[in-house]
């Protein structure tokens, strides 16, 4: 983004190399595609996902919106339909074998949901990854209060 500080600049572009080193990885039905990645002509990195119908926020109940705001009716959510979700999302033991994996940043927009109803785990710029057998936590990315979309 161009209207970040340099300093947060920085770490985004940190988030984005990470993010495509550990999706360069992966192939997991329930874990975002990187289809392609590069440089554009002024400079920048970029990645392309594999594309999917919406974001699980935008299947969720919302109710009402505000006072002010239009009034949403509330879509049902039926149980199985959330357990069937949390299941998909919930099979990645093994993705990366030899390595454990911290997402940091799971929510309903960062779940894509494909219109044959399959879930995947979409934006890595903010894991923790390390080797399952690291005698120590050096390893691993420093948690901080720097993370998640407010940091944006």
């Amino acid at each position: 983004r161009k209207d970040l500080a340099p300093e947060r600049e920085k770490i985004g572009l940190a988030d984005l190399r990470r993010e495509v080193a550990v999706l360069t990885r992966i192939n997991h039905p329930h874990i975002i595609r990187l289809v392609a990645r590069g440089i554009a002509d002024d400079g920048s990195p970029f990645c392309c996902l594999t594309m999917f119908s919406q974001p699980l926020g935008a299947l969720l109940p919302t109710g009402k919106v505000g006072f002010f705001a239009e009034r949403r009716e509330a879509k049902e959510w039926p149980l199985a339909r959330a357990v069937a979700v949390g299941l998909q999302l919930a099979c990645h033991d093994e993705f990366l074998p030899g390595y454990r994996l911290l997402h940091r940043d799971i929510k309903p927009n960062n779940v894509g949901v494909f219109s044959d109803g399959r879930v995947v785990l979409a934006d890595f710029g903010l894991l923790s990854l390390w080797k399952k057998d690291a005698e120590d936590d050096a390893a691993v990315r420093p948690l901080t209060g720097m993370t998640g979309s407010l940091r944006y």
